[in-house]
């Protein structure tokens, strides 16, 4: 397991979902092509054909707030020197996670960094020796908010009741529920308004459309909090696509799809029919969109 990546899937996710289409089918596609490279006036990711269907895949990575892949990026130096020093001294056997708010080291440097480090480095050892293990029933146990009058921002510690193995400590990023999920739907919202005119334009013309939602966050998303974010938007959209999966890349031995819609169908009224998650072996996929960036336009 680890942290958010920084960088897509593009490629991986379009081919782990058209094989998740050639099993429900139960044929292989063909005429699997590149819109951008045959210069369509509609270039979504991929296009491919199963019998007589045609199938336009449009893929997008989804942030839950803007600047989240910035942040991200920032963590190598702002978040992990603290995550490596409290994991040397914390004992085995027991995983503790810790949360920050978001940008709450966005702006220190040199020193003053370094001291905002070893300050939350100190607190959360020593408050780790105060947490009992909690019940499985409630998830964690938990200390009150802790303010510290130097470095000023409020941070939680809880213990978890499973163990993560190699994995006894790590941070996420807090926010307010209320908030975090308007800045979801308002980064849902823009890349719908982005990706849907191209789908509309393949559905126009007869294809089926496939958006594919990339999820590369473990802390601070799911497929129920995208679900419910879509929902919430499908009303104000006179277009929607024929299906939408979220495929989450955040762990390396695997990654799960879900199946978000399917025709009239939603997440949660597909939950009632069928298994709506699978599972694919990432090393087991090809880059499909880096092997069409080796053709050449023309």
């Amino acid at each position: 397991m680890r942290g958010p990546a920084l960088t897509f899937n593009e490629g991986k996710c379009c081919a782990a979902i058209m094989q998740l289409i050639e099993q429900r089918e139960g044929s292989k596609a063909s005429c699997v092509l590149s819109p951008e490279v045959t210069r369509h006036a509609a270039p979504v990711e991929m296009a491919f054909d199963i019998g007589p269907k045609t199938y336009a895949v449009e893929h997008t990575g989804i942030e839950p707030f803007a600047g989240f892949m910035q942040m991200s990026a920032e963590a190598k130096w702002r978040l992990t020197p603290i995550e490596d020093a409290v994991r040397n001294r914390l004992g085995q056997g027991v995983t503790f996670q810790l949360a920050i708010p978001v940008g709450a080291l966005a702006v220190q440097k040199g020193a003053d960094l370094r001291d905002a480090q070893n300050t939350i480095t100190d607190w959360v050892v020593s408050a780790a020796r105060t947490l009992t293990e909690a019940p499985v029933l409630r998830g964690s146990a938990r200390t009150p908010a802790f303010r510290n009058t130097e470095h000023p921002f409020s941070m939680r510690l809880d213990r978890l009741s499973r163990e993560l193995p190699g994995r006894n400590f790590y941070i996420v990023h807090s926010t307010t529920e209320q908030s975090l999920e308007q800045a979801r739907r308002q980064r849902l919202r823009l890349a719908c308004q982005k990706k849907l005119p191209k789908l509309q334009k393949w559905s126009q013309s007869g294809a089926r459309s496939v958006l594919i939602l990339e999820d590369n966050d473990i802390a601070a998303t799911n497929e129920t909090l995208v679900f419910e974010a879509l929902k919430d938007l499908r009303p104000g959209f006179d277009y929607w696509p024929d299906e939408i999966y979220v495929v989450g890349t955040y762990i390396d031995e695997f990654w799960p799809i879900h199946t978000i819609w399917l025709g009239e169908l939603d997440y949660q009224e597909l939950s009632g029919c069928f298994e709506t998650r699978s599972l694919v072996d990432p090393e087991s996929l090809v880059d499909i969109t880096a092997m069409f960036d080796a053709i050449p336009n023309s």
